[in-house]
């Protein structure tokens, strides 16, 4: 049918299902009948609507109504009644035509003229059957209401009656035709044209009529109120609800209404409080403001209509403000405190205000008294004179006061009571106490106002001296109102001095050189000193000088006259040449005399200069004296010494050294210092300068030359007596043939060459290269027939230049170990025979030996010649015994290859776990040794055998860290590691003390652990308890030898001990090392008077007491020994160089020891006493020193002297030498 529609489930194109054409041959409503009256048989309604889940349906849908039925039908069952046709009673209802309307407003309830009004009317078929001819009438209020439009589009309107029809309206219904349930919606639009009266709103009613009217409805209506358009208000009232007047320190309340006065909600209404901050200050309000500017004095409220009823702003509601402020200073009248409100809303389109609030503000009642005291005469006083308090009483509070007392404290044992301004109530001397009662009658006027002051004056007579820091104390306090207000103590005191004692230290110094010359400026420091208790004034200085030797130049400040002819320059009243202006106790006043030297002084004789000062009150000093040496006119001179340092002869290839020393042999300082040397290129080739030349070399004609050298000189200036050393080294190159030699020569010139000195003159010999020693010949060895203990042992000598065969022995096939150096007595030849005779051995043993050839000066070897073996045989008389023992070697894994001597003889060597057996020991007492690699020697002494015994020895441990075999652990050994540090595999094997392939930590502890130790170690045998190492107490050190005495090696570079007086008066000691070329470690030990010298620990946060490293050393030095045994007044330190660091050169700060002077006077209290410089070859330097002397009297930071040799440097001390 034209209205029905049916959807299939579970068919498929292949079996459309049973009404493939889509017509189930039924009509609408008997459709609608068979689904009604149908019920599925049991167990046929399947699952789910899915395709494969059951039994297959299909929906009949009427119109577009949601599916009402689901018929299901079984395909296999012919007999189904959905798939084939069957006749069907069907029972019609019978037609009922019903229609309904309805009206509803759907603008807003509240329509303002002018605004547009909607209304919707719906039309409703209620009835069984469709409806026709329907049409709609709307009545609406003309009064308020003009029609606009609608939708449909009315088919008449009538404005006079305000009605709106429409006809036939069915056919805006779905489908066109207005079938049962169907729904038609008509919407009205009007205009607002008038405001509808009070609780009279404008209607509108609709009806309805359908199939010519038989089928009606209605009317429906709906209204809707008419107003007038929104008129925004705002009224803001503002009060003060606190007492008026109020005073200072109460609190002001204001309240702030604002009233919403239009005919519509209020937002964004924001309100402001301005207050005068002069004299009021906020303290809250309800609500809170949204911000406070203290500064200007304005509150402010953001959106306060939150806080209108319901939370909204409405017509007619309020909002109010409480704002409370604190009260802080009185309003002058007629002035009053103001508080101004303003209120705004709708983004500040409504506005409100201001309006204003006030209230006079008085002052509180605040009695309040200040007392103050103050000392009105000099502070210090002394004994005997007046001291003077003033006591100042002020009324700083707001009203007049009465009934005010005062009382005094003083110091009775120092001050005694004379009167009182106005005079006292009352004083108890003993009690030292002075009281005044009302004194507010001594106040301008008779009355104690506020603003007004009282003053009091004390005197006092000092009686005795205070002790510092202790002062004459003197206290007031006031009362007032009956003593309900106070104010103090107030407090002043005053130092009292004994009667002042003038007094006056002068000192004189020479500050120019000493030696001078005729014609040189010569300057004297005199310097004055107020060493009393009080200021100095009339300070007057005079200055005597020889007339036969100075003539008087210029002073500073200048002088007030001078008389040459009696040698004097005066000064007077010098005391303006103070700080400030005035010569306070504690300081000093400076004047530089200059003199021109005129004639020279005879020894011992000296030009002498003598200052005295006086001044007022009878002090005076002096006079004191200061004298220089003139000698004749400037007479300078030049020497030059030269010679050679390294070796002679040389042979060719080797490193050829010589050093040229120029001395200032003049009296006078030398410029412009150049010096040339001269070398033979035939012989020598040149490698470098110390210091480095400052022209190319002219390699053609070998000259070098250095310009302007005096820089290097000690100071930087080239004085009388000081040495410059240039080293200039060559390489060997050519033989020179006998008797020639390779020349070499210096010469010199200063002062623009106006001052020379004749060349000098070095040479050297050069031989070839020496070739490898030959290999002895013909080894052997026999047993001696005397002596079946012994072996003899033979070789063939077979080099040229050797000078000594060096003779090892193995026992029983273990390793080689030295026996024997034998001295070489042909050198020059070869082909005679040597031999060599062992002592006694161990019997019944088997000895192989080897040689070789050394030349000790080259270190060169030749190959060994190895003999067959022999063997010892057994004594005549006496049992054997045997020896046994362990010997560790220190830092190893392996404790294998030690050598175990008896006497002199190498008879067994270690296994790897360090254990001996020697046996066929005949009876006796021996001397046993253990030697390993880099170790120190053990050795027992008195270790007796006896016959069929075998005697045990403690178990050993072999120091190690004695690389060059001296029996000593020292510099030598430390810088032969250090030079080779972290090489691996090493460059130099014997550094490599471990025996682990490399030179690296554990070799440097091994030195650093034994440093200072030296063999032979003690070794006993088992039972017995060596000797305590107890260190013998320390020899008394001889002072003047160690300060006199030049030590060490004579030439060699000097090293000093450069001694400063530190600010906080500590003594500073820097050792020095002057001059050098390549240092690469140092050793020194100091001996110091420990009655006068504390050393003072440099490295706090290490155990024990050390000195301070110089910081040449750089930052990762190795620093095996840094030691004060304080026990025997002994500083030692040690230092090496690690790799790759380079060398250190010229002049070397070693150390720096810092002393507390104890004394005095700490000169001659510290000396060295052993020095050791090495350089990277583990080479010595040759160094000498000698003692220092310390200036005493000299300003801090002066350097108090540098003492090295072989010149000797004077300080500024007044011209004694030091």
């Amino acid at each position: 049918s034209p209205v029905s529609r049916l959807a299939f489930y579970g068919c498929t194109l292949a079996r459309p299902g049973p009404f493939p054409d889509g017509n189930v041959g039924l009509t609408h409503d008997q459709l609608a009948a068979l689904g009604n009256a149908w019920a599925p048989p049991f167990n046929i309604i399947p699952p789910s609507n899915r395709p494969n889940g059951g039994l297959p349906y299909y929906d009949a849908r009427i119109g577009p109504d949601p599916v009402r039925v689901k018929m299901f039908y079984d395909p296999a069952d012919p007999d189904s009644p959905f798939i084939n046709r069957r006749n069907v009673t069907l029972q019609v209802p019978t037609r009922t035509p019903r229609v309904a309307i309805e009206k509803r407003l759907v603008s807003a309830g509240t329509a303002m003229v002018g605004a547009e009004v909607a209304f919707e009317v719906v039309v409703k078929n209620t009835g069984n059957t469709r409806l026709t001819d329907v049409d709609v009438t709307d009545t609406f209020d003309t009064a308020h209401l003009d029609f606009l439009s609608s939708v449909p589009a009315p088919t008449s309107v009538n404005e006079g009656t305000g009605t709106v029809t429409w006809d036939n309206i069915e056919g805006n219904a779905p489908g066109g035709s207005f079938e049962p349930g169907e729904s038609i919606v008509l919407t009205v639009k009007f205009t607002a044209t008038t405001v509808t009266l009070a609780n009279t709103p404008a209607r509108n009613a609709a009806r309805v009529a359908a199939d010519g009217g038989q089928v009606t409805a209605g009317p429906a209506s709906a209204t809707v109120i008419v107003t007038n358009p929104p008129t925004p208000a705002l009224r803001i009232t503002k009060a003060l609800t606190t007492d008026n007047p109020t005073t200072v320190g109460s609190l002001v309340v204001f309240e702030v209404k604002v009233f919403n006065v239009g005919n519509v909600p209020l937002t964004d209404v924001d309100v402001s409080d301005a207050y005068l901050t002069a004299f009021l200050d906020f303290t809250s309000s309800v609500p809170a403001p949204t911000t406070v500017n203290e500064a200007a004095g304005l509150l402010t409220w953001d959106n306060v209509e939150t806080h209108a009823p319901g939370g909204t702003f409405d017509p007619g509601e309020a909002v109010t403000l409480t704002v409370t402020f604190t009260a802080v200073a009185p309003t002058p009248d007629p002035d009053r405190a103001r508080n101004s409100a303003r209120a705004t809303a709708l983004g500040g389109t409504v506005v409100v205000g201001p309006e204003t609030a006030e209230v006079e503000i008085n002052a509180a009642p605040a009695p309040s008294i200040q007392v103050t005291k103050q000392l009105t005469t000099a502070d210090p006083a002394e004994v005997g004179q007046t001291v003077k308090f003033e006591i100042r009483v002020t009324n700083n509070g707001n009203m007049a006061l009465t009934d005010v007392d005062v009382g005094d404290t003083y110091d009775t044992a120092y001050l005694d009571f004379v009167t009182a301004s106005p005079a006292q109530t009352s004083f108890n001397e003993p009690a030292g106490t002075i009281a005044w009662s009302n004194i507010e009658g001594n106040a301008p006027g008779g009355s104690f106002d506020p603003g007004e002051t009282i003053v009091l004056t004390t005197e006092f007579v000092a009686t005795a001296v205070t002790a510092d820091p202790t002062r004459a104390r003197n206290s007031a306090r006031v009362s007032a109102q009956n003593a309900t207000i106070q104010d103090g103590p107030a407090i002043d005191d005053v130092e009292i001095n004994a009667v002042p004692t003038p007094r006056l230290r002068i000192t004189k110094a020479l500050t120019s050189p000493d030696p001078t010359a005729v014609n040189q400026t010569v300057v004297f420091r005199i310097t004055v000193t107020n060493a009393g208790d009080t200021t100095l004034t009339n300070v007057d200085v005079s200055d005597f000088f020889e007339t036969a030797n100075f003539d008087f130049l210029s002073a500073s400040p200048s002088q007030s006259a001078v008389n040459e002819a009696a040698g004097s320059v005066m000064w007077d009243n010098i005391e303006g040449n103070a700080p400030g202006g005035t010569f306070d106790p504690g300081e000093a006043i400076v004047i530089t005399v200059n003199f021109t030297a005129t004639a020279a002084t005879q020894d011992p004789d000296r030009a002498q200069n003598a200052a005295s000062a006086s001044a007022a009150g009878g002090a005076s000093a002096g006079p004191v004296t200061a004298q220089v040496k003139i000698n004749a006119a400037a007479a300078p001179a030049l020497r030059v010494q030269k010679r050679l340092v390294t070796v002679d002869p040389a042979t060719v290839g080797d490193v050829v050294r010589f050093e040229v020393t120029v001395t200032n042999a003049g009296n006078t300082t030398l410029t412009d210092v150049d010096a040339s040397d001269a070398y033979e290129t035939e012989f020598l080739d040149f490698v470098s300068a110390n210091p480095v030349q400052t022209t190319a070399i002219d390699q053609p004609a070998g000259i070098i030359t250095w310009q302007n050298i005096e820089s290097h000189a000690s100071g930087g200036t080239f004085d009388p007596g000081d040495s410059i050393v240039l080293t200039v080294n060559f390489t060997a190159i050519a033989v020179t043939q006998d008797p020639a030699r390779a020349d070499n020569a210096a010469g010199a010139t200063a002062n623009n060459s106006s001052v020379q000195a004749q060349p000098v003159m070095a040479s050297v010999e050069i031989n070839a290269a020496a070739t490898l020693p030959g290999t002895p010949l013909n080894a052997s060895c026999a047993r001696l027939v005397s002596n079946p203990l012994a072996i003899d042992v033979g070789w063939t000598d077979n080099s040229t230049f050797e000078t000594v065969f060096e003779v090892e022995s193995s026992v029983n096939g273990s390793p080689f170990a030295p026996i024997a150096s034998v001295p070489s007595t042909t050198q020059a030849g070869t082909g005679t025979g040597y031999s060599y005779t062992t002592p006694n051995l161990v019997a019944n043993a088997s000895f192989q030996f080897r040689v070789r050839a050394r030349n000790v000066g080259t270190g060169q070897v030749s190959s060994y010649a190895t003999s067959s073996v022999c063997s010892t045989g057994q004594p005549a008389a006496g049992v054997l015994g045997c020896v046994e023992g362990k010997v560790f070697a220190q830092g190893r894994s392996s404790h294998a290859g030690a050598a175990i001597y008896l006497g002199d003889a190498p008879v067994a060597v270690t296994d790897a776990d360090g254990s001996f057996e020697v046996c066929g020991v005949p009876e006796g007492a021996y001397t046993m040794a253990a030697a390993g690699v880099c170790s120190l020697k053990a050795q027992a002494t008195g270790v007796t055998v006896e016959g069929g015994q075998t005697v045990s020895l403690n178990d050993m441990a072999l120091a190690g860290g004695d690389v060059n075999d001296d029996e000593e652990v020292d510099l030598f050994d430390l810088v032969r590691i250090g030079a080779d540090y972290r090489s691996q595999p090493p460059n130099d094997p014997a550094a490599d003390c471990t025996q682990d392939g490399a030179v690296n930590l554990f070799d440097l502890v091994l030195v650093g652990s034994n440093y200072r130790k030296t063999g032979p170690l003690p070794w006993t045998t088992k039972g017995t308890v060596s000797e305590a190492d107890t260190a013998p107490a320390p020899a008394s050190i001889d002072w003047d030898r160690l300060r006199l005495a030049a030590r060490g090696d004579a030439g060699g570079a000097p090293l000093g001990l450069d001694a400063v007086l530190t600010d906080d008066g500590n003594l500073e000691v820097r050792v020095t090392a002057r001059r050098m070329e390549a240092l690469y470690g140092a050793d020194f030990t100091m001996g110091y008077d420990p009655e006068r010298l504390k050393v003072v620990d440099a490295l706090t946060s290490v155990p024990g007491v050390q000195i301070q490293p110089g910081e040449a050393w750089g930052p990762a030095p190795f620093i095996p020994l840094n030691d004060v045994d304080r026990q025997a007044s002994e500083i030692r330190f040690a230092a090496s160089l690690l790799k790759p660091a380079p060398p250190l050169s010229g002049d070397v700060v070693i150390a720096t020891v810092t002393f507390e002077v104890l004394g005095a006077d700490p000169a001659g209290a510290f000396a060295l006493t052993s020095v050791k410089l090495s350089d990277p070859l583990a080479g010595r330097i040759a160094v000498t020193w000698r003692g220092a002397d310390i200036a005493p009297e000299l300003e801090p930071g002066a350097l108090t002297e540098r003492i090295y040799l072989p010149v000797a440097h004077r300080a500024a001390t007044g011209g004694r030498n030091r």
